[in-house]
């Protein structure tokens, strides 16, 4: 199966693929230190607490994982192309354009 991606130049590119699961294994170490050992501890502490260290702890993991699947590798005629971003003013588009042989 391959996906078409509209370019900015209106060309179709292929889309190739994403960033491998060994990507997310620091992503998963960052979520279980905060889930199962800072927000224990922030019980322990308050209630309130536990409130904050959940939802900034929901956020820092939901961003992290967001960034890592937002990168995506792809080709068309003119080179190979990787976007990544999911905030607007992070997004971008790098590429290396092929050379022609001919």
């Amino acid at each position: 199966m391959t996906d078409l991606i509209a370019t900015s130049a209106g060309q179709r590119a292929t889309f190739l693929c994403g960033k491998s699961w060994t990507a997310y294994v620091s992503t998963f170490i960052i979520a279980v230190l905060l889930f199962f050992a800072a927000l224990p501890l922030a019980f322990k502490y308050n209630t309130r607490a536990a409130l904050v260290v959940l939802i900034g702890s929901a956020l820092i993991v939901g961003y992290r994982v967001l960034t890592i699947r937002s990168y995506q590798l792809y080709y068309d005629e003119a080179g190979v192309w990787l976007a990544s971003g999911i905030l607007p003013w992070k997004k971008k588009t790098d590429g290396r354009q092929m050379a022609r042989h001919g």
